[in-house]
């Protein structure tokens, strides 16, 4: 068996909000910015794509990606949240997988303003 096959096992569950916590050394909640269109669309029509967690050896599961989904299912009220929880052997390996779930994340800006001259500034 394949060497990656081994070191990860992935099952979605739904997990508690209290059971989730943000890995060690990465602070996503300084930069994220309230967005209201996603607690909206939550409400609406539930989490859509589960966030991705790794268990904790202390108890309860640390947050690969999913940290915008979690701050509107806070915000919502809900209780537990859909996940893809995944058996990572190594702290290098959960950074690994923070950093691509993330790296294509961007503040999305829904409205944006049109100068007085009728042209979209950059």
């Amino acid at each position: 068996m394949p060497r990656e096959s081994r070191q990860q096992v992935t099952k979605r569950m739904a997990v508690q909000l209290v059971d989730i916590y943000p890995l060690p050394g990465i602070s996503p909640y300084g930069h994220l910015h309230f967005d209201s269109d996603l607690v909206m669309s939550i409400r609406s029509n539930g989490i859509i794509e589960p966030i991705t967690l790794t268990p904790r050896k202390a108890g309860g599961y640390y947050l690969l990606s999913g940290y915008r989904r979690c701050q509107a299912a806070a915000v919502i009220g809900m209780g537990t949240i859909r996940a893809n929880v995944i058996n990572c052997v190594s702290k290098r390996r959960a950074f690994e997988i923070y950093y691509q779930s993330n790296s294509q994340c961007v503040p999305v800006q829904t409205e944006r303003k049109r100068p007085e001259s009728g042209h979209i500034s950059k």
